[in-house]
């Protein structure tokens, strides 16, 4: 009889607590039209960070390499941009380890110097399997027309580079509306591409980045997954 009444009391504590609960959240969605607030996503990633610390997770891989740019690459650059001349000089000296594949995460839209425009795409070619990202300007869940031109990277990217995977289910994909490109000849040398458009949470701070992307009826997948 003892268990009996001390079990009816907790299913009686644990029901007010999500009665709690519920309200709580509905408060927060009626005053802020949202149910996350910054909080939410601040122990969101107290989370996230201590998993990586206590090494949750997929392991590290050790055929991965970083290469990180800081403010002292562009202090020793001499400039907030990026010398096309220097990036050269870096994919050759990547070229001599001979890497399987090189993904940047950088748009190069303009060559700077024709001299050096040309040397940092031959680079590219001479390095073999390098991944240049494509950047979503506008991500939208409604389907809209992407907006298309005439330039190189964009025949490459509808004759290429875009897929038409089965579709089962019901889908919700992200559409791509308009995107920034790599210049012409820098597209032209890349072996392949991949979006490294993300999605921003209601805090201001992106978390998630789509493994597929879709423009008008086919799919452009993540630099991640491309790669």
């Amino acid at each position: 009889m003892i268990f009996k009444f001390k079990n009816r009391k907790f299913i009686k504590i644990v029901l007010l607590l999500e009665a709690i609960l519920l309200a709580s959240v509905l408060v927060f969605w009626l005053v802020l039209g949202k149910v996350w607030t910054s909080f939410d996503f601040q122990i969101l990633d107290f989370f996230y960070a201590q998993a990586v610390q206590y090494g949750h997770g997929p392991p590290r891989s050790s055929q991965i390499v970083y290469v990180t740019i800081t403010d002292d690459s562009y202090a020793k650059f001499g400039t907030r941009l990026l010398d096309r001349m220097e990036m050269a000089r870096v994919n050759e000296a990547l070229a001599q380890l001979g890497p399987t594949a090189v993904a940047y995460d950088l748009i190069f839209p303009l060559p700077m110097t024709p001299a050096a425009g040309q040397r940092f795409a031959d680079s590219i070619k001479q390095l073999g399997a390098v991944y240049l990202p494509i950047a979503p300007d506008d991500l939208t869940p409604t389907a809209q027309p992407f907006q298309w031109d005439n330039r190189l990277s964009y025949q490459r990217l509808r004759s290429e580079q875009l897929r038409h995977p089965r579709e089962q289910g019901v889908a919700q994909p992200l559409y791509v509306t308009k995107a920034l490109m790599q210049f012409d000849a820098f597209a032209e040398a890349a072996f392949n591409t991949g979006h490294i458009g993300a999605s921003q949470d209601a805090d201001g701070v992106f978390r998630h980045i789509s493994l597929l992307v879709k423009i008008d009826t086919a799919y452009l997948p993540s630099m991640s997954l491309s790669v």
